[in-house]
């Protein structure tokens, strides 16, 4: 992905994909944004919280790991996968679950400043 920013946002992009390690995701997003034409952006492994795995896709790839038991056990899947780096969580209902299930150690927020 290319795309244009301040020298500053680039260095927090860069930092932010150099210390993550995987994604957890739900299936929404997912198909929403249909399956990022097999890669994500980041460059990163995905884990994909579902019921079903999707036609089409196999369930573990070097791209997307589909999980269908459980927050709990995408986590721990999206760990092994990061290993000594970060795990990022998506937001919305894939955070919250995450949340509630006391498996969030960080919650980080980036502000961007917009001119009206």
């Amino acid at each position: 992905m290319t795309l244009r920013t301040s020298a500053a946002s680039a260095k927090h992009l860069r930092d932010l994909n150099e210390r993550t390690g995987a994604l957890v995701v739900g299936r929404r997003l997912f198909d929403m944004t249909h399956g990022w034409g097999g890669r994500h952006p980041m460059d990163v492994p995905v884990v994909v919280v579902t019921h079903t795995v999707p036609d089409g896709w196999e369930r573990e790839s070097d791209s997307f790991v589909f999980v269908t038991d459980g927050i709990e056990h995408a986590i721990d899947t999206a760990k092994a996968i990061a290993g000594d780096k970060q795990v990022g969580v998506n937001g919305g209902t894939i955070a919250a679950q995450v949340l509630e299930a006391g498996l969030l150690d960080e919650v980080h927020v980036d502000l961007v400043p917009t001119r009206s």
